[in-house]
């Protein structure tokens, strides 16, 4: 893992290492779709009261476009602009949207256009994410994309696929996390590319697993310090708005069936995603460094569970 070197530019990501400064630093929710992060960002908003710059910012009402400002959607509060696409990004670093901490929290999961156009070492990123089980992840979005009429990969067809039939098409994703950790969309994969994940991993993400998502983002309010000053916290509201989000599940993947993992059984619409099926098998395919990557985030978790929040292993 030391192997492998960072981008000049990941000086606005911070190091594991070093202490988190609330007055400097922002914290940089990495989104991994199908992992979970629409609880996570519901429960940012609704639980936490914190202003999100994401997706949502062209939402504005009478949208300014020449200046940051705040406004409420749903409960939430964000800021005017779009993290997710690269315009977006471009125009936030216009507006400076890091030096002017307006937010409390920027989600996007352009990790590298967000380092290099957003953060700096003078305006760093405090980064984190929650991971899945990549299987997990395909499944969801097989389902996802059936009914998705409003997002733009909506794909009804694959409603008459099997789910090995959609795990062989070009439809699904190949080694997404892994990709876009090392900024590397399409091409083969190396061995450098598996180490620089890894590495990235390791010193620049406070991780969080989907399969433990209570205690992650309990891990995460924790340490970024949500709630502290908050009179709802000290009556233990923050505990029971966590709940409500949680039991409401993932507006993404809501309904969908996971794989069988450890023995548990779960009907699909063409049978069960066992371990060692031609499905399981054909997705893993397209997974392996994503697989060998979450193996590995898994270990860091752990890791941190026990050297940042006193977690007995």
């Amino acid at each position: 893992v030391h192997q492998a070197v960072f981008p000049q530019y990941f000086q606005g990501l911070s190091n594991l290492t070093t202490v988190y400064n609330p007055n400097k630093e922002t914290p940089y929710f990495w989104d991994v779709h199908f992992s979970g992060e629409s609880i996570a960002e519901a429960v940012f908003g609704h639980c936490h009261g914190l202003i999100q710059a994401c997706e949502f910012g062209l939402r504005q009402p009478e949208f300014t476009e020449d200046r940051l400002a705040t406004f409420e959607l749903d409960g939430i509060k964000y800021v005017n602009v779009d993290t997710t696409t690269l315009p977006g990004i471009i125009r936030a670093n216009k507006l400076q949207l890091s030096q002017s901490h307006i937010a409390d929290i920027v989600i996007s999961p352009h990790m590298h256009e967000m380092a290099a156009r957003i953060f700096s070492s003078d305006h760093p990123a405090r980064m984190f994410a929650l991971f899945r089980h990549p299987v997990d992840r395909a499944i969801g979005m097989y389902y996802y994309l059936q009914k998705a009429t409003w997002d733009s990969m909506y794909n009804p067809s694959l409603a008459q696929m099997t789910m090995e039939e959609y795990a062989k098409s070009q439809f699904i994703e190949n080694n997404w996390v892994t990709r876009f950790l090392v900024h590397k969309p399409s091409g083969k994969l190396t061995h450098s590319d598996m180490l620089l994940a890894k590495k990235i991993i390791k010193f620049k993400c406070l991780v969080g697993i989907y399969d433990d998502i209570e205690a992650s983002l309990v891990r995460f309010e924790r340490y970024f310090g949500w709630g502290v000053h908050d009179r709802a916290h000290k009556h233990g509201e923050i505990p029971k708005c966590r709940k409500r989000f949680l039991d409401l599940g993932d507006r993404n993947t809501l309904g969908h069936p996971v794989s069988v993992k450890e023995g548990r059984a779960t009907e699909t619409n063409d049978g069960l995603v066992k371990v060692g099926s031609k499905a399981w098998d054909a997705i893993v395919r397209q997974n392996i460094f994503d697989m060998e990557l979450y193996e590995f985030a898994k270990q860091i978790y752990k890791i941190q569970g026990e050297q940042i929040f006193g977690v007995a292993g």
